[in-house]
């Protein structure tokens, strides 16, 4: 369910909001 590139500060809450 962690479709973010690059774990951001929180990895969770910010996966989908910085990209």
């Amino acid at each position: 369910m962690t479709t973010a590139k690059e774990p951001s500060a929180s990895g969770k809450s910010v996966q989908q909001q910085e990209q």
